[in-house]
């Protein structure tokens, strides 16, 4: 997959009047690069013949890829001759090809690079293509975009006043459903509350479950409707987004921090390797990219931790009964006016 995203990315940037020119050194730590990554069966066989520089120009000024000819081992300890595709970008080599893809790249390289970029489109492998002259950044195809994730709550205060508030709440889990644009989210609020939100993107339609000491209560709406609903109070806060990573459930994360005009601190460690719709669903912050494996939320004296404990990667056929936009028999149908009298 890794080499249909570099493929991808080079050949889906328009020609531009810029040609990036390898020096001598940055052909060498390529070629070096190649032995090391290029998995010999002995790295130290690999003798160079010659290269050739792409002539091809890139919206990127600063990527490029060099062909090599190179004198290797082979398995039954003979030597051949073989070439091989090195990719750099703004001078250093970030990915290898084999003989074979080296052959087709370059046997007719405008009418292939034509070839590929339509093929993508029509197979949609093409999700987001960012390219920039410092940066190049891809929304792979791999992406996770159905499952079901749940999370533990922590809940902690340094406030006595809030202690009560907080023992009602331990317990407390979410669990977030997602397939084809539509998610669920169910949280349960210790002994407090449930809350289930259901919403498709592509039609815009929306379904609270409320259950708890009110009784049982449902609003059927919009995603707009409820986003709109949000902004009126919505605070104001600056996103930093840091370099920091750490692994959750086996999904490197980064980290992004929110803070309020009120010192109010949200830390997310989200993941771009998962791809949930998020509008309407107040769990998932549209600000924040990816999907979060953790966050942290500090306010008025309460910690509130979320955490991803367990990840299925699919959902059965069953499942398809929680994305129903009907309210169950027992629920009182409200409106978001309502809703906001609750202080909600």
């Amino acid at each position: 997959m890794k080499k249909i995203i570099i493929l991808i990315m080079i050949l889906q940037c328009e020609f531009s009047f810029s040609q990036y020119v390898l020096s001598e050194v940055e052909v060498i730590t390529g070629f070096n690069y190649l032995k090391k990554e290029g998995e010999f069966k002995n790295p130290s066989s690999v003798q160079y013949i010659s290269h050739t520089i792409s002539k091809k120009q890139f919206q990127v000024e600063c990527f490029t890829w060099a062909r090599f000819d190179i004198r290797a081992q082979n398995s039954y300890g003979g030597y051949g001759n073989s070439s091989y595709v090195v990719f750099f970008y703004d001078g250093k080599p970030i990915y290898s090809l084999s003989e074979d893809h080296t052959y087709y790249m370059f046997a007719n390289k405008d009418e292939v690079a034509n070839e590929i970029i339509e093929l993508a489109k029509t197979r949609g492998t093409l999700v987001n293509t960012i390219c920039s002259k410092q940066a190049a950044v891809i929304a792979s195809v791999d992406q996770l975009k159905e499952g079901h994730i749940a999370y533990k709550i922590d809940v902690s205060t340094t406030n006595p006043e809030m202690e009560m508030a907080v023992g009602m709440m331990q317990g407390s889990t979410l669990d977030i459903l997602f397939k084809d644009k539509i998610t669920r989210s169910e949280m349960k609020m210790g002994t407090m509350m449930t809350m289930t939100t259901i919403t498709d993107e592509i039609s815009g339609e929306l379904l609270m479950l409320m259950g708890g000491m009110m009784g049982n209560n449902a609003i059927k709406t919009t995603t707009e409707e409820m986003q709109e609903m949000k902004k009126i109070g919505k605070p104001k806060y600056e996103v930093v987004l840091g370099n920091e990573t750490k692994t959750i459930e086996g999904y490197v994360c980064k980290k992004a921090t929110l803070t309020d005009e009120e010192g109010g601190e949200t830390v997310f460690w989200y993941t771009e390797d998962i791809s949930v719709s998020k509008k309407g669903q107040s769990y998932l912050n549209e600000d924040v990219p990816g999907f979060p494996m953790q966050f942290e939320i500090n306010n008025g004296g309460m910690k509130m931790k979320m955490t991803v404990t367990s990840l299925e990667e699919k959902l059965d056929k069953k499942s398809a009964d929680l994305f129903k936009m009907t309210v169950p028999e027992g629920y009182k149908e409200m409106t978001l006016d309502d809703l906001k009298k609750m202080g909600m």
